[in-house]
């Protein structure tokens, strides 16, 4: 949900923020969560990269092929789907922020991960936020290097010593591979695994609240 941020001031050694938002929305958001916490992203006032709208439409390509759509009825419903996962407002992807585009993005991904959407290259090759596909991959168990349906690959292997079902691993960090990339991940070893697809694990304790901060 976008603010408008109506005065800053240092007191103390913090900056204090005063915001405004439109409607009682984010009144509701908060009194139900009881949350006296959020996070701030600040615009920059950059408008959409090519690279950006390159992988934004090649992504929206592949899912009207699977689904039967027209490109440009797919891109208004994904449209739609992104404001309803958000709660943010319509957008052109002529005009809007690089911000805006990096979630639409992600929104899409995570649809096609959720409904098994083959692509044409790897999601990995598609995203712009490595951090949050690898969260969407391993929230819908799925191969964050092929698509395909994933295991959850334990990157940090439980020591000798340690009992499996008194052990604490909420702090170990997984991925989602698939059987074959969980077999290549075992004889290459964890670091020259990520090294050769640019992956790296998620804690485990922290997937899922960082699977909601995708749509916030």
């Amino acid at each position: 949900m976008e603010v408008e941020i109506m005065q800053v001031e240092l007191k103390n050694g913090s900056t204090e923020i005063r915001a405004k938002a439109a409607g009682p929305h984010l009144k509701e958001i908060l009194e139900r969560k009881s949350s006296r916490r959020a996070e701030l992203t600040v615009f920059d006032g950059r408008f959409i990269t090519p690279e950006q709208r390159k992988k934004i439409y090649a992504m929206m390509n592949d899912i009207a092929a699977w689904t039967g759509y027209y490109p440009d009825e797919m891109k208004a419903r994904m449209k739609y789907l992104y404001i309803e996962k958000t709660g943010k407002e319509m957008f052109s992807l002529a005009t809007c922020s690089i911000e805006t585009a990096r979630q639409f993005l992600n929104v899409i991904i995570d649809f096609a991960l959720e409904n098994s959407i083959p692509l044409r290259e790897s999601g990995i090759e598609r995203t712009g936020d490595i951090f949050n596909y690898l969260v969407s991959c391993i929230h819908h168990k799925k191969c964050c290097i092929c698509g395909r349906p994933a295991d959850i690959h334990h990157l940090d292997a439980i020591g000798m010593g340690h009992n499996r079902m008194d052990y604490d691993d909420g702090k170990n960090e997984i991925i989602a591979l698939c059987r074959i990339h969980h077999t290549i991940a075992h004889a290459k070893g964890r670091k020259s695994f990520c090294s050769l697809y640019h992956v790296f694990g998620v804690p485990k304790m922290s997937v899922e609240s960082a699977y909601q901060g995708i749509f916030l």
